[in-house]
């Protein structure tokens, strides 16, 4: 798991912090990204729009495929893919039931970039100055990150979000040796639970909910995080997946087509300004849609979780 910077920001809404959450190390609090499952897309799979290529690493000669959101930029075409925000209201026993709720960031994140159109023509260069960066790139968020990557920028092609639909708040009752809510030195609140347990959780409620694989859906909390192992092993802010519904140990079958629905989906914290380091300098950066920019850009780059590449090394992010 490597952390990776992600960008833009949206409005932020802090939570409540009642005067009885315990303090939490400021030095525990270091935030990661992963992944969890993974699938391999089949030609009758139901699912959201993607296309397959591949391309020779010149440093090995090996030849490695890949799947990519939308429709293959050769063609100039143009995909829309629908989006369910699932709110999250987790709710710890440890602080008698201290909640904090998803619901209540839901609307800045669907005004947000992730969502709505932005210019991204310009940007500061070198210099000092403004200098052109894919001229004419006004769109989404992701929509900008594709286009920009395939050199598509004034081409019809592109990869859009259809507008949210905000879902039911659903709730997660966690228990006490499973995680808690606290307090950092700066104020803020945030929760964290064992990554296994929520992850248990979240996959009980997709398939309860029935969802539509045609769809992302975005299950997203209020500065509620995940640990692995133990909550001073911190804090994965996001990730995104991919499965095969499943029925009775089986993928799940259309009569009418004889596909499996395989459903790709992302988690994200939504994140309070300072709950990471010093809000005035190297934490700011990190707050509101951090987490989800990072899960789009990975989702539409690698939306089954089963790109496989040749390791590199880059100075910010080694993998």
């Amino acid at each position: 798991m490597v952390l990776a910077a992600a960008v833009f920001s949206a409005v932020a809404t802090a939570a409540r912090t009642p005067a009885n959450l315990p303090l939490i190390d400021d030095a525990n609090l270091q935030p990661q990204y992963t992944h969890v499952g993974g699938a391999d897309p089949q030609a009758t799979d139901k699912t959201i729009p993607h296309w397959f290529g591949t391309f020779i690493d010149p440093t090995n000669s090996q030849t490695y495929g890949y799947n990519m959101v939308g429709v293959d930029p050769a063609t100039n075409g143009a995909a829309t893919v629908p989006v369910d925000i699932i709110p999250l209201n987790i709710s710890f026993a440890a602080q008698g039931g201290f909640a904090l709720n998803g619901a209540d960031v839901a609307a800045t994140t669907v005004a947000s970039p992730i969502f709505q159109s932005n210019d991204y023509s310009n940007t500061a260069v070198s210099t000092g100055g403004p200098g052109a960066l894919s001229a004419g790139n006004v769109g989404q968020y992701e929509d900008a990150i594709m286009r920009s990557q395939f050199n598509k920028v004034g081409s019809s092609y592109h990869l859009l979000f259809g507008t949210p639909t905000v879902w039911p708040t659903q709730t997660f009752d966690v228990p006490q040796n499973q995680g808690s809510a606290f307090v950092n030195s700066r104020g803020v609140a945030l929760g964290l639970v064992s990554i296994s347990w929520f992850s248990a959780q979240l996959n009980n409620l997709m398939n309860s909910l029935h969802l539509d694989p045609t769809h992302l859906p975005i299950f997203l909390t209020n500065n509620v995080m995940l640990y692995i192992g133990k909550p001073g092993n911190c804090c994965v802010i996001g990730y995104h997946g991919a499965a095969h519904s499943t029925g009775a140990g089986i993928g799940k079958v259309h009569s009418n087509s004889g596909s499996t629905e395989l459903q790709t989906f992302a988690y994200a914290a939504y994140t309070t300004p300072g709950t990471f380091g010093n809000p005035t300098t190297t934490g700011y950066f990190l707050k509101d849609i951090h987490a989800l920019s990072h899960e789009i850009a990975e989702w539409g780059d690698d939306p089954f979780v089963n790109n496989a590449v040749d390791p590199w090394v880059t100075p910010t992010a080694p993998q």
